[in-house]
């Protein structure tokens, strides 16, 4: 360090970084310290500022002191350019040229990220007042270096007349420098209006016109989402950058400044191919049962008047045998497992990683290979690790998609069946659960799309990672295998613990939300007998019982978390211990490649059983759901035409 150091400011290594030299303070430290970190302070605290949004009100900032400290900030910018340049034509003289440049550069940087801040800032609501101070103060930061500078470019300089023109140029840039900031601190003092305006975000649409001068409805921005967009918009979200600079622009202030749904995923669309694949499965069902029921031998029932008719599956009992799960599969199925292919790329270039990585460390380590082949480790490396996160991130936001569309799907069946089922069918379900199957036990019911995939996906990515594991550090992989296996039980144990504390959780909360629902139609009532503080002390009864489960689930949580991040150092330790017992040498490749290795080992082990208990909760929702959707329609029809032959035989009764 001593060595870099001394050659880059051009001393000896006993000392490379004096502090006083010849009566002065010494170039080298004004420069690294007192420039250097000034500079990087101003850019840091600059780049807080970059993402300001814009004032809602046009034309709030058009100070004048405003735009003297933009123009001062952008002639900063370009200076140390110049300055940059003048040492290169006198480095023999004034010094080493990489201390410069470093300055130099990361001044530029500096006052770049200070003016685009100001920028942003002048287009806020600041632009009506002096900014935040802390974007002022740290402007002065850097003033002593340059006066420092200043002076130890007059103090080692040749004699004032036989100057040479680089040395008048570079005293020019500093005189330059020092006279922007005097602009500077002139246009942050500058006086500013005793009054500011603002106004309601709301107001720029309530003042949009209805109706345009000639009589036509004003057009409506409201587009449809990602529909006839190209695939290269879709894998880059280039068709969100409208509503993005509409954000920007705080033009998104109504619903109908957002884009529509996609048409496949609008809720009519899922709810109509959703019914449609209902009444097909309950065809289906129906002419099984009159399939089995035509070749069986015939059963006849007995009516009231002791007549016998041959019995037959009803159109409620093909209702009962239709499975909400081979809906969801024959609507939607197609769609999702085709995602599995995404899920399988990404998690194969997830391995190319390791691989490249033990090429690319291997080629730095024997310096015999070509640099071209160094070269296509390295761009090898990044474009497995990008196409990978981008398919990753693709078969995300497909498989969301599913769940939009299955949650709609869900959803609108259930409320369909609430409307249609008789009173009497439905007393065999509280409010509370009605409310809960529409939101708890469909969340859960959705979480199996990710569950699914993670199934298959997490065993195979275990079985290969293990694979090559085994190729770079032999059978000393089993040791910290055997290690990460004993915390599987525990694991399993924690996830049934956290299984059992979810259902007690849910029974609460049925509970509660069923008292919470008889307390808001009973209000009236319970205010006249003055029974709050029984309704309340029943309510907050069953909240705790709630919280006392969430906080045992969120307590396993924690111990789950904490194995999971303790566990790849754990691990690679036990690991490379036995590598080394069994008489083997650790090198860069393999420590490298192994510790990465390792890290994709850990998080197959620690998601599998979570994954089981979320395929388990999709499960016992499912059964809610479904025991929920097997309940009896009412046939309208057949209700008001029995009532209408009922009048017509008692008047016949009456006319004999």
């Amino acid at each position: 360090m001593e060595e870099i150091m001394a050659d880059l400011c051009g001393t000896s290594p006993e000392d490379p970084l004096p502090v006083w030299v010849h009566g002065s303070v010494g170039h080298c430290f004004n420069q690294l310290i007192l420039n250097v970190i000034p500079h990087a302070i101003l850019a840091l605290v600059s780049a807080c500022y970059l993402g300001t949004p814009r004032s809602p009100v046009p034309g709030a900032s058009h100070r004048s002191g405003w735009k003297c400290r933009i123009a001062a900030s952008f002639v900063l910018t370009g200076l140390p350019i110049l300055d940059i340049i003048s040492a290169a034509i006198t480095q023999q003289e004034l010094g080493t040229l990489y201390l410069v440049v470093l300055a130099s550069g990361i001044a530029l940087l500096a006052w770049l990220t200070h003016s685009l801040a100001l920028l942003m800032l002048y287009r806020s609501t600041y632009g009506s007042s002096r900014g935040p101070a802390a974007m002022m103060l740290p402007a002065l930061f850097p003033v002593p270096a340059l006066i420092i500078t200043l002076v130890w470019y007059c103090q080692n300089g040749v004699a004032w007349p036989h100057l040479h023109a680089a040395h008048i140029f570079r005293l020019s840039i500093l005189c330059l420098q020092l006279a922007s900031l005097l602009i500077y601190v002139i246009g942050y003092i500058t006086p500013v209006a005793s009054r500011q305006v603002f106004c309601s975000i709301n107001d720029s649409w309530q003042r949009e016109p209805l109706i345009t001068e000639s009589g036509i409805p004003a057009p409506n921005w409201q587009g449809v989402a990602e529909d006839g967009e190209s695939w290269l918009s879709r894998f880059s979200y280039a068709w969100m950058n409208p509503l993005m600079k509409r954000g920007y622009q705080w033009m998104l202030n109504r619903p109908q400044d957002v884009y529509l749904l996609p048409r496949r995923l609008q809720a009519a669309r899922v709810r109509g191919h959703f019914y449609s694949c209902w009444q097909e499965k309950a065809a289906l069902s129906q002419e099984q049962e009159d399939t089995i029921s035509s070749t069986s031998p015939i059963v006849t029932e007995s009516d009231g008047n002791g007549d016998a008719s041959p019995s037959s599956g009803s159109p409620c009992d093909a209702q009962k045998a239709v499975q909400l799960l081979s809906v969801l599969h024959a609507a939607f199925g197609l769609r999702f497992y085709s995602l599995g292919l995404l899920k399988l790329a990404g998690s194969l270039l997830g391995f190319s990683g390791p691989l490249l990585l033990n090429l690319l460390v291997s080629f730095m380590e024997s310096h015999q290979e070509p640099l071209s082949h160094g070269v296509l480790y390295a761009l090898g490396l990044f474009a497995g690790s990008f196409l990978g996160a981008l398919l990753r991130n693709q078969f995300s936001y497909e498989v969301n998609k599913v769940m939009l569309t299955v949650r709609a799907a869900v959803i609108s069946a259930i409320y369909r069946k609430a409307l249609w089922v008789s009173g009497s069918s439905l007393a065999g379900f509280t409010m509370g659960e009605i409310v809960n199957f529409m939101s708890t036990d469909t969340d859960r019911l959705i979480n199996f799309c990710i569950s699914f995939h993670e199934v298959w996906s997490l065993p195979f990515q275990f079985a290969i990672t293990l694979y090559l594991l085994y190729q770079q550090v032999g059978v000393a992989f089993l040791g910290g295998l055997a290690l990460a296996l004993l915390l599987v039980p525990v694991n399993k144990v924690i996830a049934n613990r956290i299984m059992e504390n979810n259902k007690e959780m849910l029974k609460h909360k049925d509970t509660r939300v069923k008292l919470m629902t008889e307390f808001l139609c009973g209000m009236r009532v319970i205010k006249f007998y003055t029974w709050e503080r029984h309704f309340s002390a029943r309510i907050n009864a069953c909240r705790a019982k709630e919280l006392q489960k969430l906080r045992a689930i969120k307590y396993l949580d924690a111990v789950c978390v904490y194995l999971w991040a303790a566990l790849p150092v754990v691990v690679s330790i036990v690991i490379f211990i036995t590598y080394v017992l069994l008489g083997h040498q650790l090198t860069a490749t393999k420590v490298f490649t192994a510790l990465a290795l390792v890290g994709m080992l850990i998080l197959p082990l620690n998601n599998f059983p979570w994954v089981l208990n979320g395929i388990l909760d999709a499960k016992v929702s499912l059964d809610r759901i479904q025991r929920f959707l097997e309940l009896s329609d009412q046939d309208l029809h057949a209700y008001y035409t029995a009532g209408i032959q009922r009048q017509v035989e008692e008047r016949k009764k009456e006319g004999f």
